[in-house]
This record gives structure tokens, sequence and C-alpha cells, in this order.
């Protein structure tokens, strides 16, 4: 089992939206090669992080090599500073660019070309979420809390009693962390922590997913789902052979759930019942998702699958892709976007025609 926080390695677009357009009966897509290509850098170390903004630039964190900037997709990248520095996470709120460290946090209020340190010096930095004006930090061992863009920091810990962070997610106003020990949220607007585990039976969470007003886990022990707000969890596995869920995506009211070894899984009851949708999908583990119209793509230990019908049936979209242990995808655009430690592009075909 992987077991690292899922600071969710992304493209993100201002604010990350959970739902997509709805899977429709749909016609295969013959003829409709996925052929990736390399991007031209960036080169400097491993990439961590990835973060799209509205205004079209691509910027990426790279663990030893700083923060890189491409303004033309992913055709050409500059260095934009903390060279000397590992990156694991980015965040953007307004125009300010937040980049974490393994020595703090540091800003830059233009495009990267200058950074300053923004507090939290001596921590470890793996994860950001933005809510409004408010910025969290997720370190290993606390969550921080900044209302005045980083200029100053507070430790937001009371209440929580496993600080081995491996996610947090904001769903509407409420801030979520998910730990070894289950899913804890805030009530008085993230200054103190209650646990929130009525019912969660298994408490390592490794992925959360929003489908209207209801919240699902993903767990090492399967699938939870909340209709409260997380205030109490009901188990809905019925059918689903794997339980290492470590991947969600939802469209409309279908739920796939994506698993360490045992593929994908789809709900149409709201996680009630679940069956196998691998026919086509050489690799089980699967790490990633992403949906660009009617089109599913899923990314694996062996490199990225795509599916026309709903995930019924999968075919491989690997040309080109000569780094296949994907960690995440995006799509940003006409471009789906991979990371495998490098960063990879392909561009999305055509949606397939309706029947």
């Amino acid at each position: 089992m992987k077991r690292f926080i899922k600071q969710q390695i992304c493209l993100t677009v201002c604010v990350v939206a959970c739902t997509v357009a709805l899977l429709g009966a749909m016609m295969p897509a013959f003829g409709q090669e996925l052929v990736w290509e390399q991007t031209n850098g960036p080169y400097g170390g491993s990439i961590e992080a990835l973060l799209a903004t509205p205004d079209g630039r691509l910027y990426a964190g790279a663990w030893g090599g700083g923060v890189f900037r491409s303004d033309d997709g992913g055709n050409s990248w500059t260095q934009a500073g903390l060279t000397s520095r590992g990156v694991l996470a980015l965040a953007i709120s307004g125009s300010t660019l937040y980049a974490g460290t393994y020595g703090g946090v540091f800003r830059s209020d233009d495009g990267g070309n200058s950074w300053t340190q923004a507090g939290l010096t001596n921590r470890f930095v793996n994860a950001f979420v933005v809510s409004s004006s408010t910025l969290y930090a997720g370190t290993y061992g606390s969550v921080f809390r900044s209302d005045d863009g980083g200029n100053s920091w507070k430790e937001v810990n009371a209440g929580l009693t496993d600080r081995e962070l491996r996610s947090l997610a904001i769903f509407g106003s409420t801030l979520y962390a998910g730990t070894d020990s289950g899913v804890f949220r805030p009530d008085d607007g993230g200054n103190s922590w209650r646990e929130a585990n009525t019912g969660l039976t298994s408490r390592f969470v490794d992925a959360f997913a929003v489908s209207g007003s209801t919240l699902y886990v993903g767990t090492e022990g399967g699938v939870f789902r909340s209709d409260d707000g997380g205030n109490s969890w009901k188990e809905v596995n019925d059918g689903l052979t794997n339980r290492f869920v470590d991947a969600f995506a939802v469209s409309g009211s279908t739920l796939y759930a994506g698993t360490d070894g045992g593929g994908v899984f789809r709900s149409d009851d709201g996680g009630n019942s679940w069956r196998e949708t691998n026919t086509g999908l050489t690799s089980r583990g699967v790490s990633a998702f992403a949906v660009s119209g009617s089109t599913l793509y899923a990314g694996t230990d062996g490199g990225v699958f795509r599916s026309d019908d709903g995930g019924n049936s999968w075919t491989e979209a690997n040309t080109g892709l000569t780094s296949r242990s994907v960690r995440s995808l995006a799509v940003f655009g006409s471009t789906l976007y991979a990371s495998s430690g490098l960063v990879f592009r392909a561009s999305l075909p055509p949606p397939p025609k309706e029947r």
C-alpha cells in the first residue's frame, strides 16, 4: 500500500471541481490515439507538484530543483527561483503564488520572478489548501493556518489527536483532514478539531470525494459514505473485492474507485453496490483519474488507460509515455498532463460521437 500524504500532485485551476459531465452511452473512439510527449523540461529534479493558473501559466515544483514556469503549455520552461529548495507543494491565492518546501513556506507576488520567506521556516511543508483568503499548510506533525497571506501562521492542532496527515481537503467551506486515525474536521473556523469517525471502521484515509452533499472516503478497508458532513459514516463495500482505495472520480451520480492492485470499480447507486470494470485494464494499481467530457482516464503503475464507455472497457494510451508509473493526471484546456517524476502532455482527441 502506498503510504504517503495524498497532496494530490495535480493541476489546479483556482478551485478544484469534484463533479464532471455525466457519462452517457457512447460509441468507442476508434483511431483517436492519445500520443504523449515529454514536455521540454523542467529539468532539475523529480517533479513533486504542478499548478495551472487562470492566466494559462504552468508551474512545477521539483525536489532539489526549485520552481519552474512555462508560459506556452510546457513547450519551454524557465527557472523561477528557489533553486536550492525541495518544493513539495504549490498553491495560488489571488495573484500570489505559494511554495511549500522542506524549509518552510515561500511566496511570490510576481509570477515567481522573486520569492520571500513566508514563515514556518523549520517545517517540512508538503500540502496546501486555500479557502477564500485563508491558507492552510500541512506539515509532518501539524496543521497551520494563515489569514494574512502567509505573513503570520497559527498552529491549529487542538483536538487533532493524530497528526500523521495523509490528506487535506475542503468541501464547501469545511476543512477535512484524513489521518491514520480517521477523519477530523474543525467546527470553529479551523482553530480546533474533532474526530468525525462514527461508523468509520477503517481509519487509514487515502482519498476524499464529494457528490452533491454526500462525502466519500477511500481507506485501506474500502469506501465509506457520509450524508451528514462527516458526522457519521456507513461502509459501502458490497462488490468491492479490493478495498485498498487510492483514488476517486465522480461523474454525475456515478462513482469510480481506483484501487491498489484491484483496478477500477464503479458504483451507480451512491456506493451501495460496486462492480469491477477492468476489461482491457492490464495494470491494476490505479493512483489517479482524470475526466474530459465523457472520457475517463486512469493513471496506473503501468501507464495511462482510457475509457469512452463509463469504464466498461479500457484501452492503453501510452504511446510516447516513456515513464509509466503515473502518480497524477489532470486536464487543462485541451491537454492532458501526466506526472511520473517527469511531466508529459498529450493533446486530447475530440469527444466520441453519441449514438
